[in-house]
């Protein structure tokens, strides 16, 4: 009701769009808009912000779970990456979102002149907060993978330094830097590819690789709208620049 109520004292002082307001008072688009557009409007986004919160409070408990998780895995996340994915379920609400936004800068571009410059800043920022929107709730698995990438380098090097030293005993028959006691090395095994993987590895479970289901939907409202006044080949190479960042 309160949103209701702003937005009714907004169009009644002077600040709706034409359609809207008739000798200061509302328009049937006016007061279908206010009633019904912007009810649904805000029913929507209200349920959707509600449903990532839900989304994020499950992933936090997850990431208290125990875990089994393992630096060799093929998806360079110790067996996380999957939930990376998970933006792109959220296409259309970023989309729509997106336009919304876009809609509010053309309305100022409308009625106040905006370099290109500026708009890219615009559009950089815009793209900043739909990433961390989405990559905030990944937060505490990133911790854990984190803290699982220390502790398996730890352990390669460790590892690593007694394969060679054994190596180099093998073969020259003595180790070139020789400990006060006698080293027994009993079942050594290679710790290379332990080591390389876990230097490989990822913390951050959104990347280039999954960020364009996220940025495009994010851009495209906004590219349309600097089209209304940017040149073509200027929008293209800043388009390409925020993508490619």
């Amino acid at each position: 009701m309160s949103r209701e109520r702003a937005n009714a004292c907004n169009f009644l002082s002077g600040g709706a769009p034409p359609w809207a307001t008739s000798q200061s008072s509302l328009t049937v688009a006016g007061i279908w808009c206010l009633l019904v557009s912007n009810t649904i409007y805000w029913f929507l986004l209200s349920r959707l912000i509600w449903k990532h919160l839900v989304w994020a409070s499950f992933l936090a408990d997850v990431a208290e779970c125990h875990l089994r998780l393992v630096v060799t895995h093929p998806d360079g996340h110790a067996g996380l990456g999957f939930l990376g994915l998970y933006p792109t379920g959220y296409s259309l609400f970023t989309l729509a979102v997106s336009c919304v936004a876009a809609a509010s800068i053309g309305h100022v571009v409308q009625h106040e002149s905006m370099t290109a410059t500026f708009f890219t800043m615009i559009c950089a920022g815009w793209l900043t907060v739909v990433t961390l929107y989405y990559a905030l709730p990944l937060v505490g698995l990133a911790i854990r993978i984190t803290q699982l990438k220390k502790k398996a380098i730890l352990a390669a090097m460790i590892r690593a330094t007694n394969y060679e030293r054994w190596n180099e005993r093998a073969i020259l028959g003595a180790n070139m830097c020789n400990d006060e006691k006698d080293e027994q090395f009993i079942e050594v095994h290679d710790a290379r590819p332990i080591w390389v993987a876990s230097t490989q590895m990822s913390s951050f479970l959104i990347n280039r690789g999954n960020l364009w289901p996220l940025l495009l939907p994010a851009l495209l409202p906004l590219a349309a709208t600097g089209a209304s006044f940017l040149p073509y080949s200027q929008l293209g190479s800043m388009v390409k620049r925020l993508l490619l960042l």
